[in-house]
């Protein structure tokens, strides 16, 4: 089983918050603890590498904070998990059923993804993001 989690990389200056630490550390966490493989988002520069590990997950997880609501590659990353068209080629990705949105620090769940095919669960504390995470492994 393959998570993706979709985060914004920003340089060693930029001071993330510490929900967004812990956010990281719980969907890491939870993948080492149920034999999950996870791809980092900030592992890859590549488009079509990008694309490919999406669409070789089961689970899709974004740690929606001020950093990733300012990209729209990160954007076309959650429309691309919910089957929406490729950037690279044009071609419609696969549309994960188990998606995450964890919105950091109260932010608002950004309005260019409404119109994101459902199911999208949308949780903005650690402990609701630890129930998501368990519930979207398989029965």
């Amino acid at each position: 089983m393959n998570l993706y989690l979709s985060e914004f990389s920003a340089t060693s200056d930029i001071e993330r918050s510490a929900t967004y630490a812990e956010a990281t550390h719980a969907v890491i966490s939870f993948c080492g603890k149920n034999s999950v493989h996870c791809w980092r988002s900030n592992e890859f520069t590549d488009y079509t590498e990008i694309e490919k590990r999406i669409k070789g997950s089961d689970i899709f997880v974004a740690l929606v904070d001020q950093y990733w609501n300012s990209s729209t590659w990160k954007g076309h990353e959650f429309v691309y998990s919910s089957g929406g068209p490729s950037m690279v080629d044009g071609i419609k990705g696969k549309q994960l059923t188990k998606r995450i949105a964890f919105l950091v620090d109260g932010i608002e769940f950004p309005s260019c993804l409404h119109r994101a095919l459902e199911p999208i669960v949308v949780v903005s504390n650690i402990s609701a993001l630890n129930d998501a995470l368990a519930q979207a492994l398989p029965a």
